[in-house]
């Protein structure tokens, strides 16, 4: 659990970091912050899913985690919207207060495991 929070609040900073820096060195900073961000979440997410699932629906969990992948339609979509209506550092920031809002869906899915101990 600790492992995806940490991983979200870099994830975030990374991401809103995007949005305010202007030279080559900070892009590469925020992209390091994201990358280690990403190594935090990214391997944690099935060993999550498998935690919280029910053996006899353990399928389903997954099937319904690939629905991050609508994300890969509606993500160009709007942030094409909000960047070219609100500018980059508009976009960033809600791209990073969505990635912190998978905190607290975490929380619900660990409080769930906590109840099966």
């Amino acid at each position: 659990m600790r492992a995806m929070v940490v991983g979200s609040i870099l994830f975030a900073i990374g991401f809103a970091s995007f949005g305010y820096v202007s030279s080559p060195a900070g892009f590469m900073f925020a992209m390091g912050i994201v990358t280690i961000g990403e190594i935090f979440i990214f391997p944690s997410t099935s060993v999550f899913i498998d935690q919280i699932a029910p053996e006899d629906r353990r399928g389903t969990y997954f099937g319904a985690g690939q629905f991050r992948s609508v994300g890969n339609f509606t993500g160009p979509v709007l942030g094409g919207w909000l960047l070219q209506d609100f500018g980059g550092s508009i976009l960033f920031s809600v791209i990073g207060i969505i990635i912190l809002s998978s905190i607290w869906f975490y929380t619900m899915g660990n409080r769930q495991i906590q109840e099966k101990v």
